[in-house]
Parts: C-alpha cells; structure tokens; sequence
C-alpha cells in the first residue's frame, strides 16, 4: 500500500496541462467532459479513496481521472516490462527443467494448449502438455545428459527470444551440439507456442546411425492426438 501512495504520488508531478485544482473544479461543474466519470475513473478513485482517505469522492474521481489520462502510459510501460520479465523466468524455468529432466516443472510451465515444432523439418509437431513430453522423450530416453547454454534471452510482452545451444550426450557415449534459435509465445502466463529453428543437416548429421533408426519409428500423428 505504501509503495502504490509513493508511484502515485510520484507520477502526480508528472502531470501537464490541466492543474489539479483546475481539473477538479471541472468534474464538479461539468464544464469539461473530458474529465467526465466512467467505470475506470470510478474504480480507481475507490483505490484512491483508500489511499487518500481526506480526498472527497468527487475529488477521488478527478484524481484517477488524471492518473489514468496522463500517467497510464508509464504505469501500462511498467506493468509490459513486469509482464515481458515474468515470461523470461518460465521460459527460463522450462528449459532449466528440461535440462534437469523434470518433465512435471516443465509441463507446469506450458499452457494446455501448448504447440510445439521444429520449424525446419515437416512434421506435425506436438499439441498439449503431455503430447510435448511424449515427443521430447524420444531424444530425452537415449540421453544421460543434455547441457544448455543460454548465449541471448529477450522479451517483448508475451513473445520470447532465446539463443542458445544444447550439447546432447547419449548414453551410449556419443556427444551431439548445435545452436538453436527459439520463440516462445506466451499466454496467461504459460507457454501456448514453442518454435524451434535449426540447421537440420548439421544437427542431424551428428546423430549415431542407431539414433536415426529410433527416429524413424515416430510418427507425427503420435503427437497431435
């Protein structure tokens, strides 16, 4: 409570144009309807009431109505780079998982709708949670260790970067590594689209001749139904 007085207050100074004074004595009057109450300026004149209780309800509702007209874009910027910082840590919680072969924190992680693909090749992907963990076992039961290095990771609200490269040991002793680029996109919080982009000649040209065969016996249609 006492850290929202401090950002309203702070974002009071930054008000321009119309004086408090002013723009109260306009509401009060009606001579000025851009400052006439709606919805929005109600709701936040209560939240202001309760941090101003000295203010009247009509003061409160001039109040908020400044705050949202002139202070909504620096307090919407902050809430977008709240949002964009909370989207990096569950992509970053997810792969972490992955690495860890904690297949329940990763799933924890995605949305129910969840689609996830390698975007080089042509198959059809994975749609759902546990469809996801289905597809990614196929690498993830022939491996001992998988090491991710994160070399770039940005945020733009719900959709995520990360550069990154995955070193793959088998358990039979052969080491696979590539770089990957990919795109998270992110809604309610959870991962609803994870698109991988890979150079499929390199990667897979690593891969032992056993591997390949194990490959082959999947299906995409084992991983959308």
């Amino acid at each position: 409570m006492i850290k929202t007085s401090l950002f309203v207050v702070s974002n009071l100074r930054r008000l321009q144009g119309l004086e408090l004074n002013e723009a109260i004595g306009s509401v009060k009057t009606g001579t000025d309807s851009r400052l006439a109450p709606n919805a929005s300026t109600k709701r936040r004149s209560r939240v202001l009431l309760c941090l101003f209780p000295r203010f009247s309800v009509r003061d409160s509702e001039a109040l908020a109505y400044i705050f949202l007209a002139r202070c909504s874009p620096l307090f919407s910027g902050e809430l977008q780079n709240m949002s964009s910082e909370q989207n990096k840590a569950t992509v970053e919680k997810m792969w972490t998982a992955l690495s860890q072969f904690d297949f329940e924190t990763l799933k924890s992680c995605l949305h129910p709708d969840v689609f996830y693909e390698d975007v080089p090749t042509e198959d059809s992907g994975a749609l759902g949670p546990e469809n996801v963990v289905k597809r990614l076992s196929v690498a993830w039961d022939h491996i001992t260790e998988q090491i991710q290095t994160t070399h770039r990771i940005a945020a733009d609200g719900d959709i995520v970067f990360l550069d990154h490269t995955e070193k793959w040991i088998f358990k039979s002793g052969e080491t696979v590594e590539h770089r990957f680029a990919t795109m998270h996109e992110l809604k309610d919080g959870k991962i609803i689209k994870w698109s991988d982009f890979w150079d499929v000649n390199n990667f897979v040209g690593q891969f032992p001749a056993w591997f390949l065969e194990e490959m082959a016996k999947m299906h995409g249609a084992d991983f959308t139904s």
